[in-house]
């Protein structure tokens, strides 16, 4: 069985977080002997190693700077979704480059909408082509996660004002932040 420490306050934590293990870090033979360990040329060459090696948020904020880099880290953060939720189906190739052309396609300033959302109270839709939505940012606030069992017919290709209107209907009374 794998040992277990606790914190000052007796919560578990890492064998390095102990009382013990903090108050050896602080004695002064430890404190010379990570001097002297600091300047060897291997622990040297590692530093600078690390402080070469481009960071991941570097390289996805850089991403993130072009529109082709934004919708597909879209794509790929709805997905990862989708799988986390369990709402996600094996697709085959096909399918898989129809959702990224869906999000590649998506217009700036719209959002990639579930026309039945992966978590709703009465239905619970998957993350799949044919049912996906183009939605302006607003409508799609608008929509959250409510289902209709008029909004069935909605396809990619409906045209939005048929959408606002029915999702209007549906949000008459009810709060803006659901």
């Amino acid at each position: 069985m794998k040992k277990r420490y606790r914190d000052e306050k007796g919560r578990f934590c890492k064998q390095w977080q102990t009382p013990e293990a903090k108050a050896r870090r602080q004695t002064p033979e430890y404190k010379a002997k990570e001097k002297i360990r600091h300047q060897t040329p291997k622990y040297k060459a590692q530093a600078k190693a690390i402080q070469q090696k481009p960071k991941v948020k570097a390289r996805v904020k850089a991403r993130l700077q072009t529109p082709e880099g934004r919708k597909q880290v879209r794509a790929l953060s709805a997905r990862k979704r989708a799988k986390r939720l369990q709402r996600e189906i094996s697709l085959d190739e096909a399918g898989r480059k129809a959702i990224a052309e869906i999000y590649a396609n998506c217009p700036d300033d719209w959002h990639v909408d579930h026309i039945a959302p992966m978590l709703g109270d009465t239905i619970s839709g998957l993350h799949h082509p044919d049912n996906l939505q183009y939605l302006p940012e607003w409508a799609n606030y608008m929509k959250g996660n409510r289902w209709e069992e008029s909004w069935i017919e909605h396809t990619i290709d409906t045209p939005l004002e048929e959408k606002i209107k029915a999702y209007q209907l549906n949000y008459e009374g009810e709060k803006w932040h659901e």
